[in-house]
């Protein structure tokens, strides 16, 4: 009776419930119901797979969570590979190729984790085979940005890899983000950032918004080896391990980034400024083909106690073919503290408010330092075979090293520049070094290898996972051709008491003070602008020309003042007791003139300073100062020597000079004195004069006798200084005065010239040759007029040329040397020969000839050029 009625069972047959007969007593075993177990295990396998997949889910999210709130178009999946790894099933990306994803916490670990790029299975490095992504229907990511929007840092620990198509990987949190032993694979750009990025309506990236949050490497550090570009973008970045990459690009401070990073904007920052907008510790390290450090934040600076290296083979892979491989640049609106190493294989540049390096800062070519608000301070080593430093305040190199490594130039610029307390200067003699291990020119040894100089940094510069020999170490230093010319210049002084500037070329030092007390300058060229230069116990050693822009002042004096300083020790020594202490200041001042007037003629002249002619000059000078002795002639040779070497000569100039001195003291003041000439001169004329004037002659008369004979022993003396080349502008203006006043009592200018000069045979013409000289005129009735300014080299000439040639060019020297022949004797032989016929030579004529001198036969072509001087074409032995 209850067959319509029905009830609901369970179908074990069926594996579900079914309505039955409410009379049916149970469900029965079916047509095909077994009474196995087989059931119960397969109902238990499924049970546990579901609570592995359970358990597997909880342990991937507490890795890598999508935000709840996302968008569906910003919500990627997080689910596994089949071992284990974070697999990340991305966005669908933009119309612009962009896929954003938007998590509440992103953190890989030591297994890494799985960026799914790929619309089909795919084999990936990490998770072996994935399904392909469903949400790329529309086509794969260019770009795929991980941003965080939850205040959980990210930690990288391992690898993150991009599956399928490679992309630019983007990881952003503003909460910071913290690496210890994080790599990417198949990544063709890496931007870690503590900014927020920015879309446009297209869904493509526009860029950054960097306002806080810190980027930090420690451990196992960052390797970007396999990636072409990377970029860290923080307000603060803390390297505490080695960072490894091809091309890496570190932007710090609160800024607004374009998306490729090339526009940088400064802008707020939330909350305090850190201590270092980047600080690298000494275990810290950046290996890479280039680097470029920018920090933008006013006051924020760059702290490096560990090594960033610039070489073309730090990572592997195409180094060789990237871009400016090699270079390394920093720009920095804060102060940058360096005691580790920075080193490029080609080109470094660094831009900062100050520098302050106590470490090593090396480049394969070319290095640039500039520091735009503060001092540029050097303990350490600085070196390239190019420098270019400059600095807004001082340059600072006490106890330092700026070392010119090979043949481009040298540029030091600065308000100041401090080279005292041992600091160097410029290109050193290269040591022999046969081991090649590290050693660097100059005394000593010098590895700028990363584990070498302050503090320790990373025993390698190859990423732990990469395959490589390269350890960092700098090459030895070859041998150079000589720099091309470079300068260090100085608006204020240039201070190298107890340093040393070396040049093993044109270096000129421009500076209107120069205190060398106790240090030593080996330069080319010095451009003195003041008065003052100090060389008490120095060492100066200028070995071209020395040149000058006067202000206000005669270079001849203020150099002469600085070169006192280098000869009262030695003379002082040498030859204070034989001249007497009341002598020895006019003895010095002298030698001073003499030294600086023949290198300031020189170098207005585009010559040389002979070593001949001012070992000659020195020589009579000492001579006269010493008097006649029966050593006179050693002293002069002697004196003639030390001036030589202060004026920079080699050995054979120095010896050359003074053996030129020998010959003045023996064959002009011992056998005749000009000097003593002149006051025999003098005598004469007064005596003269006071006869004419007789018993008739009043006080006044005899005041003005004396009056005159003092002009003319005044006007006599100046042009004996002049004929020997030693005289100074102010000294040439002084014989100029003196012809103004005694030409109108004698008649005529000529008169005056011949009486002064003791040539009764002057000419009218010679006579016209010396007023010129000193700017002045003729006028009937014996007066003379000033016109000018008195040209110094001019007026040597023309009253050496009264005594026969002059030769003004030394060219032939070295020919002369090499085989033996004495330059002075040679020139003084040919002047004899030609003495005869000088007079009669016109301008233009010439004359030629041979004689033998030290044994060798010379021949000789002299030509009389427009200022009556001798232009010596040829003194060259005969083969």
């Amino acid at each position: 009776m209850n067959k319509n009625l029905h009830k609901v069972i369970f179908c074990a047959a069926r594996s579900m419930r079914v309505a039955v007969q409410e009379c049916a007593r149970s469900a029965g075993k079916g047509a095909n119901r077994t009474t196995s177990g087989s059931n119960a295990i397969t109902t238990a396998i499924t049970t546990g797979m579901g609570l592995v997949a359970i358990f597997a889910s909880m342990s991937a999210s507490a890795q890598i969570v999508a935000s709840p709130s996302a968008p569906g178009n910003q919500h990627p999946t997080v689910l596994m590979a089949p071992n284990g790894v974070p697999l990340v099933q991305i966005a669908t990306p933009s119309a612009a190729g962009v896929s954003r994803n938007t998590y509440s916490q992103f953190d890989i670990q030591n297994n890494g984790a799985i960026l799914n790029n790929s619309r089909a299975n795919v084999q990936t490095q990490l998770g072996g085979w994935v399904q392909g992504n469903p949400w790329l229907a529309t086509g794969t990511a260019r770009v795929i940005v991980n941003e965080v929007v939850s205040g959980n840092p990210t930690q990288l620990r391992g690898a993150l890899e991009v599956a399928g198509d490679r992309a630019e990987v983007i990881v952003a949190n503003p909460a910071g983000i913290a690496v210890n032993g994080g790599s990417f694979l198949n990544a063709s750009r890496v931007t870690l950032t503590t900014g927020t990025p920015q879309y446009n309506l297209f869904g493509g990236l526009d860029g950054y918004a960097v306002r806080g949050g810190n980027v930090s490497v420690d451990g196992k550090g960052l390797d970007l080896s396999q990636t072409d570009y990377a970029a860290v973008l923080a307000r603060a970045v803390q390297v505490n391990a080695g960072i490894w990459a091809k091309d890496l690009k570190v932007v710090t401070g609160a800024n607004d980034i374009s998306a490729d990073h090339t526009q940088v904007a400064p802008a707020q920052g939330s909350g305090a400024a850190p201590a270092f907008a980047l600080d690298v510790a000494a275990l810290g390290g950046m290996y890479a083909n280039h680097i470029f450090l920018m920090g933008t934040e006013n006051g924020v600076g760059v702290r490096n106690a560990g090594a960033i290296q610039a070489s073309a083979n730090s990572t592997s892979g195409a180094a060789a073919t990237l871009a400016g491989a090699g270079q390394f640049i920093v720009t920095s609106a804060g102060r940058l503290e360096t005691s580790g190493t920075l080193q490029a294989d080609t080109q470094l540049r660094i831009d900062a408010a100050s520098v302050a390096n106590s470490g090593t800062i090396a480049a394969g070519t070319d290095l640039h330092i500039a520091s735009s608000a503060g001092d540029l301070a050097n303990g350490g080593l600085v070196q390239a075979p190019h420098l270019d430093l400059s600095s807004s305040a001082q340059i600072d190199n006490r106890l330092g090293t700026i070392r010119q490594t090979g043949s481009a130039s040298l540029t030091v610029s600065a308000p100041s520049l401090s080279n005292t307390a041992g600091g160097t200067i410029g290109l050193a003699p290269v040591a022999d070094n046969s081991s090649g291990a590290g050693s660097t020119p100059g005394t000593g040894t010098s590895d700028t290898s990363p584990n070498s100089g302050a503090g320790s940094a990373p025993s390698s510069t190859t990423p732990p996972s990469t395959a490589g020999t390269n350890t960092g170490a700098t090459p030895a230093p070859q041998p150079v051709a000589p720099p091309t010319p470079g300068t260090l210049t100085a608006s204020t002084a240039i201070l190298n008491d107890g340093g040393h500037i070396e040049a093993g070329g044109a270096l000129v030092l421009a500076t209107p003070q120069i205190n060398n007390a106790g240090g030593r300058l080996a330069i080319a060229d010095l451009a003195v602008t003041g008065p003052n230069f100090s060389n008490a116990g120095g060492e100066l050693s200028v070995k071209a020309v020395i040149s000058t822009a006067i202000n206000g002042g005669s270079l001849e004096e203020a150099l002469k003042e600085g070169l006192k300083g280098a000869l009262v020790d030695t003379v002082a020594a040498q030859g204070a007791n034989a001249i007497g202490d009341m002598n020895l200041d006019e003895f010095t001042n002298k030698i001073a003139h003499a030294i600086a007037g023949c290198a300031v003629g020189a170098a207005r002249t585009d010559g040389s300073c002979a070593a001949g002619a001012l070992g000659a000059a020195v020589g009579e000078m000492a001579a006269e100062a010493y008097g006649r002795q029966i050593d006179t002639v050693q002293f002069a040779a002697m004196m003639s020597a030390i001036a030589a070497a202060i004026a920079g000569g080699d050995a054979t100039q120095i010896n050359l000079a003074s053996q030129a001195g020998a010959n003045a003291a023996a064959n002009n003041y011992l056998s005749h004195s000009p000097f003593a000439s002149v006051r025999e001169l003098v005598a004469k004329e007064n005596a003269r004069l006071t006869e004419e004037c007789g018993q008739s002659c009043t006080a006044e008369d005899f005041q003005r006798i004396d009056q005159q004979a003092a002009a003319v022993e005044r006007a006599a003396n100046l042009a004996e200084v002049a004929k020997r080349g030693v005289i100074t502008p102010d000294q040439a203006q002084q014989l100029a005065q003196a012809l103004l006043e005694i030409a109108p009592v004698y008649g005529t200018a000529e008169s005056a010239l011949q009486l002064i000069t003791g040539r009764t045979s002057l000419t009218g013409e010679e006579a016209n040759r010396i007023l010129a000289a000193v700017g002045l005129v003729p006028i009937a009735g014996g007066v003379v007029r000033k016109v000018g300014e008195p040209v110094v080299e001019t007026l040597t000439s023309v009253l050496r040329a009264l005594d026969g040639p002059v030769f003004k060019t030394t060219h032939y020297a070295t020919r002369l040397e090499a085989e033996g022949v004495n330059v002075a004797r040679a020139e003084a032989a040919v002047a004899k020969e030609v003495a005869a016929m000088w007079q009669n030579m016109e301008v233009g004529g010439s004359v030629s000839g041979r004689l033998r001198v030290d044994g060798v036969q010379i021949e000789y072509r002299v030509r009389v050029l427009p200022d009556g001087t001798a232009n010596v074409g040829t003194i060259f032995p005969v083969k």
